[in-house]
């Protein structure tokens, strides 16, 4: 368990060359944490076509592991049925390269999209995203404990994380945001609700000049693996959110969308929905 965040740790599941375990052990738990983020980020790439910026907006996939929310954005699936994809019972006989091959082709057989630069601390699940064509640049690193480089972009920046906050803390959030180099920026990060806001938007706030603000909507992200951690998040969404109402209490994991930009994007944040 994820003391500070209070969930389930589901680290092992980074650590493999291909995708297929990573998906079939969070779909058992109805893992749909990119799904709730997709809408956003579409409406914003929407909003960045219609104000002249085109397709030069590079997305900056924080906890990226082995590209899942580019995946989603490309192929329009949801998380449920990727997970159908790499549950083919053929992929078990056959090795990882040429599995690699094919889940480049899969993914090549859609429109591209923008360029993305996945950030992660696991080197394989990165190798992967970079390999099969989703990922244009990696960022293998660790913000919690590592030196961040510097991430410079030459046009404007959507910043997404779907469900990595917590696992990530607030100091190592900051520390991404201030190497960030472009001339515009906006932000979706997705937190959960057993962990309260304010230390991510003072990150979001501290060093730069982005506006934040913090959605009401409570995002299902997956069911509790079982009733402890599902208590657990009871009792931090309590402490940490006082007065909110308990919706944990239906056997799923929430979040809330967290939104944040530079001055060229507070049109965007201010009617995002």
């Amino acid at each position: 368990m994820n003391q500070m965040a209070g969930k389930a740790d589901f680290s092992d599941t980074y650590v493999q060359p291909l995708p297929d375990f990573y998906f079939a052990a969070l779909n058992r738990h109805d893992y749909a944490a990119p799904d709730t983020l997709i809408p956003y980020l579409r409406q914003l790439l929407s909003w960045s076509q219609a104000n002249g910026y085109g397709r030069s907006m590079t997305i900056l996939d924080i906890g990226a592991s082995y590209g899942v929310t580019a995946m989603a954005l490309r192929t329009g699936l949801g998380f449920h049925d990727l997970a159908r994809h790499f549950a083919d019972h053929g992929r078990a006989a056959r090795g990882v390269a040429e599995l690699i091959d094919a889940d480049r082709r899969f993914f090549a057989s859609f429109p591209a999209g923008p360029a993305v630069t996945a950030l992660d601390a696991s080197r394989p699940a990165l190798d992967y995203a970079s390999a099969v064509g989703l990922a244009a640049r990696v960022v293998a690193c660790d913000p919690n404990v590592d030196r961040v480089p510097p991430l410079e972009f030459d046009g404007p920046v959507a910043i997404v994380s779907s469900g990595t906050l917590g696992y990530i803390a607030a100091g190592g959030l900051g520390a991404i945001l201030r190497a960030v180099r472009a001339p515009a920026v906006a932000g979706i990060l997705i937190v959960s609700r057993t962990l309260s806001a304010n230390p991510f938007i003072a990150a979001c706030g501290h060093g730069t000049s982005f506006t934040v603000r913090e959605l009401p909507t409570p995002l299902r992200q997956r069911r509790f693996i079982d009733p402890a951690e599902q208590q657990a998040a009871i009792r931090l969404v309590a402490e940490r959110r006082p007065g909110a109402a308990l919706h944990e209490e239906d056997g799923w994991v929430y979040a809330s969308p967290l939104l944040f930009a530079s001055e060229e994007g507070a049109p965007w944040l201010m009617h995002a929905r």
